[in-house]
């Protein structure tokens, strides 16, 4: 059963122009562990191998995990596209390629507004073909709309600190102050941790994207904040779990509890102490988390462990 240490970089064709998608299974196979496969959908410039094992590997543990690049990130082929629902079209069509017809979506920081438009398109882009069952949003943001937080100066920093970050150490720097800054000392070595869990992790990495890649998410992130999906999540009846830092310097907190508020069916769980990167500081008890809310049946606000098969 592979780990996100020792999964292969798998890669298929999508389309008419064959271009192709790059992608990792983890964990048991999806057509014989009984579990829904549970798709991975990184942040802002993020490869499959900036994820932390220590958050990857439990879920695995437990379920099929698909880790995947978007077009033009990673090993993925072409241009990154210029739109969050092509980027979610794009996920889509892997899933038809690989016949999966359900799956829960995990989806973190920029990620996280992929996975929305996912959740909301896949069923009828793919023609029935391809299902969302439930959403984890992490460390994300709905569109703009009524309530939400705008981007002030703090946030739009942090955002070109993002950006600009080129070496090794720059991306080091980046990755330490605008994920676990402003935080106490323990949240710090937590950080320090955590991004020796990533660096060390495969002896292959991809670099982050850089260059006209990042310039292309950077232009789809304010795209997409145009786009109206606030509103639309009012529809979305699935379960949703949402989890945010208590200190996010990147992505207002205060929008996710927005999301809570405007999903019929969310649940939301804040960490203290904690910044855009509470998920690999909280790995231990996120990834149990999410465990139990995919397994789970809800009932009037609680998860309920589901009766074994």
């Amino acid at each position: 059963m592979a780990t996100f240490s020792t999964a292969q970089d798998l890669l298929i064709p999508l389309g008419k122009d064959g271009q192709r998608m790059s992608y990792r299974l983890l964990g048991p196979s999806p057509s014989s562990s009984g579990k829904t496969p549970l798709v991975m959908l990184n942040g802002f410039r993020c490869t499959m191998d900036q994820w932390d094992p220590a958050l990857i590997d439990p879920l695995a543990a437990q379920r099929p995990v698909i880790l995947t690049d978007i077009p033009g990130v990673g090993r993925s082929e072409g241009a990154v596209p210029l739109s969050i629902t092509e980027w979610a079209q794009s996920v889509v069509d892997l899933l038809i390629v690989l016949k999966i017809p359900q799956v829960d979506v995990f989806g973190y920081s920029m990620g996280g507004c992929n996975g929305q438009m996912m959740a909301l398109i896949a069923e009828e882009y793919s023609g029935g073909k391809v299902k969302v069952r439930r959403l984890v949003l992490a460390g994300t943001t709905p569109s703009d709309g009524p309530g939400v937080k705008r981007f002030k100066d703090q946030e739009l920093r942090a955002f070109q600190k993002l950006a600009a970050a080129q070496t090794v150490e720059q991306q080091k720097g980046a990755f330490m102050k605008r994920f676990f800054g402003q935080c106490s000392e323990n949240t710090w070595a937590e950080g320090e941790k955590s991004w020796k869990r990533i660096a060390g992790a495969r002896k292959e990495r991809m670099g982050h994207l850089v260059g006209e890649g990042s310039k292309r998410q950077g232009i789809v992130f304010f795209g997409f904040m145009g786009e109206g999906s606030l509103e639309k999540l009012k529809g979305l009846k699935i379960p949703v779990l949402i989890a945010h830092g208590s200190h996010d310097l990147i992505y207002p907190t205060e929008n996710s509890y927005l999301m809570y508020k405007t999903l019929p069916n969310a649940y939301l769980h804040l960490y203290p102490d904690s910044g855009h990167g509470f998920l690999y500081q909280y790995a231990d008890h996120f990834s149990f988390l999410i465990n139990l809310f995919l397994d789970s049946e809800q009932s009037g606000g609680t998860f309920i462990p589901s009766k074994p098969q």
